[in-house]
Parts: structure tokens; C-alpha cells; sequence
């Protein structure tokens, strides 16, 4: 199933339950608020938990940036917060796909959101770099 509005999507690879646990990948800063609201609103009503997941690359400067990231989680949590949807926060260093496959796998995740900035409203959804590999990959989770 593919379900559209005008910058939302959802995937449904196979007939799944309501997800109870979510996982929610950080979108860019500049849409994190906007992303976290609307993630939060159906958090919310299907009283389901999130984890805000940030994933850096592995490099020596990884450590410094993770604290900064830290404080962007914190940021995303307390609007999830104010929604009533419990929220845990991680960081995560390596290559994004492996992050979101080992991190879904071990928390018991049932559903995946991710945020990604999108053109404007007459522009083709770009299903390059993170989000094509998501969606080329083998997560039979909702997306």
C-alpha cells in the first residue's frame, strides 16, 4: 500500500498490525520540528513509544559531533514530549542503511519514519541516497 499526501508517504510492503513501537531517523535540522510534530501526532494517537535515532559517519571527528547531535535528540524528545509519546534518543556511528537494519532489528521496531527534505509541491519525491536505500532494501516494516 502507498498512502500520499503533499510531502508524506507511507509504505506497506505487507498487511502489518498497528505498530506499537516506533523508530523515527532524524530528518535534516531545518525540518526536525515540522518532522517531529507530525510524527508525534501519530505517535500519539496510536499511543506508541519512538526513538529518535541519529547515525554519523565513522570518522575521528564522529565523537564531537555526536555531542552536538545528542542536543538535537534532546530538542526532537521534548516535542514528542509535549505530545505525550515516550521517547528514547540515540546516536549511532557507521553506514546509515546497516544503522537503521541492526538498530530496528534490535529494539523491536515496527515501524520506520524518516524524514528528508522534498522539492516543492509539482516535483518528483527524491528517492535517492538514504531513503532509496531504505526503500531498496529488504525492512519489511512499514515505512
Amino acid at each position: 500500500m502507498l498512502a500520499a499526501g503533499p510531502h508524506h508517504v507511507l509504505i506497506v510492503r505487507q498487511p502489518s498490525p498497528l505498530p506499537a513501537k516506533r523508530w523515527c531517523a532524524s530528518p535534516a535540522a531545518s525540518q526536525a520540528r515540522k518532522t517531529c510534530c507530525l510524527a508525534g501526532s501519530l505517535l500519539h494517537y496510536l499511543g506508541a513509544e519512538a526513538t529518535l535515532l541519529s547515525i554519523l559517519p565513522p570518522t575521528p571527528a564522529t565523537r564531537k559531533r555526536a555531542r552536538g547531535r545528542k542536543q538535537f535528540l534532546a530538542d526532537g524528545a521534548r516535542t514528542l514530549a509535549t505530545l505525550n509519546v515516550q521517547v528514547e534518543t540515540a546516536v549511532r556511528a557507521g553506514p546509515v542503511l546497516e544503522a537503521i537494519i541492526s538498530h530496528m532489528s534490535e529494539g523491536g521496531h515496527d515501524l520506520l519514519m524518516l524524514g528528508a527534505p522534498l522539492g516543492g509541491e509539482n516535483e518528483r519525491l527524491p528517492l535517492g541516497r538514504v531513503v532509496g536505500q531504505v526503500l531498496a532494501s529488504n525492512i519489511q516494516q512499514p515505512i
